[in-house]
């Protein structure tokens, strides 16, 4: 059975600046790969979201990470929805094409599987992932509180009074039916080994502000239909490593650089056994 890496929240474009040539990128990835992922030994790599904001420059980490690793398996996470700027909004026009135009780069790297309510096989282990989604209860908060509700656009944006004053906000989207499509996906997941999402099924802290219930929804359920090995997330920037029933639960994010910890790696492993 294959030994498994696991990483997410890289965030690449806070660590190497997107705006550098191709060349000058190049160099920069691999020492980043070497100085600040340091990755270890392992035949699968997973990625659990939030690769960065600019999809060239995302694939060419994973250009990089595969002189490493014989296959990546990954998924979409917030900030890979996000268009960060203008000239984003006018190539790609809707978050979910710039994700559409990602998953096709992907599919045409070999060894590397970008899973978005799908699941694939890979040396007797069979992987399901996608992104997933939170429950917004109060959206009036979550759009104050969270960036998700601007930088993530759909054809659907809307634009809203505030307070009576004729203020207009750009209001993107609507939390609530992606988390909707992304519970629908969980439904119809099969039976398998590993599991990628990047938001948790569950986490083991307590909630203790409103914004902690962004970084997780309800999925004990679905962990025990599905009963997987291995559940492995990401979105919130603390590492977990956590079992319910017989199933583990971990995340290893590398997050923003002032989060980086002294860990030798930024990247764990499991063996399936």
């Amino acid at each position: 059975m294959p030994t498994i890496a696991y990483t997410s929240d890289i965030h690449l474009d806070f660590w190497v600046n997107p705006k550098e040539n191709d060349a000058k990128q190049h160099k920069l990835l691999r020492r980043f790969i070497d100085d600040v992922l340091n990755p270890p030994d392992a035949d699968v790599l997973v990625i659990a979201g939030d690769i960065g904001h600019y999809n060239r420059q995302n694939l060419l980490l994973i250009e990089k990470l595969r002189e490493h690793y014989k296959y990546i398996v990954l998924t979409w996470g917030n900030h890979d929805l996000y268009l960060v700027s203008k000239r984003q909004e006018k190539e790609y026009g809707t978050s979910q094409q710039r994700l559409k135009a990602f998953k096709q780069a992907c599919g045409e790297m070999e060894g590397v599987f970008f899973l978005d309510g799908d699941d694939v096989e890979i040396e007797g282990v069979r992987f399901w992932g996608s992104g997933l989604w939170y429950f917004v209860e109060d959206v009036a908060h979550w759009r104050a509180s969270m960036s998700d509700a601007m930088r993530i656009i759909t054809p659907h944006t809307m634009h809203i009074d505030i307070d009576g004053y004729g203020k207009r906000v750009r209001y993107r989207f609507d939390p609530q039916v992606l988390y909707t499509q992304e519970t629908q996906k969980l439904q119809t997941a099969p039976s398998v080994d590993v599991v990628v999402t990047h938001v948790a099924p569950t986490l083991p802290f307590d909630i203790e502000k409103p914004t902690d219930a962004y970084y997780r929804f309800d999925g004990k359920e679905h962990i025990s239909r599905i009963n997987p090995k291995l559940w492995i997330f990401g979105h919130d920037h603390r590492s977990c490593d956590f079992t319910v029933g017989t199933t583990r639960l971990a995340s290893f994010p590398l997050g923003y650089p002032d989060e980086k910890s002294d860990k030798v790696h930024t990247i764990n492993t499991f063996n399936i056994a």
